[in-house]
């Protein structure tokens, strides 16, 4: 039941309106009520808990100098569209990480010392039909956050691990002969130059047939490392194969 439809008028109402009151006050979400000039008409104890703010404080405070690290100009102009279009508007983590520097409640177990927040914002309309406030609702979403990164991170590690030789931690002759393609298909399309240099050790085998297998693979250590410290952040360096590099 919207709250302007209860009236005090009536026990029943009165109670429907103070359980209504005890519901959003318990909320695990941030619940902020904002009328047209971004006053705060209601505040929750969520709000109040990761603030540090009061509810008394909060109160016909403008959300700006509450928060005046806030993004201001496109939190209004995110806020002005749910007032004009009366339709709802969303702000994500990926969007903002943290629209209010609020602490993680699980900074051992999640990871993050700061809260990852997904945002919803909401028209209420009056009596007259019109919207007369916008509701924001703020949901922690720290441990989703956390553990997608970790697992983007994950991934991206397994892809270099795919790429790269590793012996001699230079690319891959697979993913090599890829960027080979590539950058052919590159200098065809724009009619530039490049240059491809390809090399092997002298005398490798009989290095390897005297010395061993290990010191042989040492030299290998030895070449990726000259070519890593060497070429440019523009070239792609791989082994292709045996004492064969590119």
């Amino acid at each position: 039941m919207p709250l302007q439809t209860l009236s005090s008028e009536s026990p029943d109402s009165t109670q429907r309106l103070h359980l209504l009151m005890q519901l959003l006050q318990t909320l695990d979400n941030g619940l902020i009520l904002l009328d047209e000039n971004y006053n705060v008409q209601l505040w929750n104890s969520f709000m109040e808990n990761h603030s540090g703010i009061p509810i008394s404080d909060a109160r016909d405070r403008n959300l700006f100098e509450l928060f005046p690290d806030l993004p201001r100009s496109w939190l209004t102009r995110k806020i002005d569209s749910v007032f004009k279009l009366q339709s709802r508007a969303f702000c994500t983590w990926e969007e903002h990480p943290r629209l209010f520097d609020f602490k993680s409640t699980r900074p051992l177990t999640g990871h993050s010392d700061k809260m990852y927040q997904n945002v919803t914002l909401i028209p209420l309309h009056g009596l007259n039909n019109t919207v007369s406030q916008v509701c924001l609702l703020i949901y922690d979403v720290t441990e989703i956050a956390t553990r997608k990164k970790e697992l983007e991170a994950a991934n991206d590690t397994l892809k270099l691990v795919s790429r790269t030789d590793k012996l001699t931690d230079v690319f891959n002759r697979g993913f090599w002969e890829e960027c080979l393609e590539q950058e052919f298909l590159r200098c065809k399309r724009s009619q530039r130059p490049a240059s491809l240099i390809m090399f092997d050790i002298d005398h490798f085998k009989t290095f390897n047939d005297t010395h061993g297998h290990q010191a042989g693979d040492e030299v290998l250590r030895v070449v990726g490392r000259l070519l890593k410290r060497f070429r440019r952040s523009t070239d792609t360096a791989g082994r292709y194969g045996g004492e064969e590099f590119g």
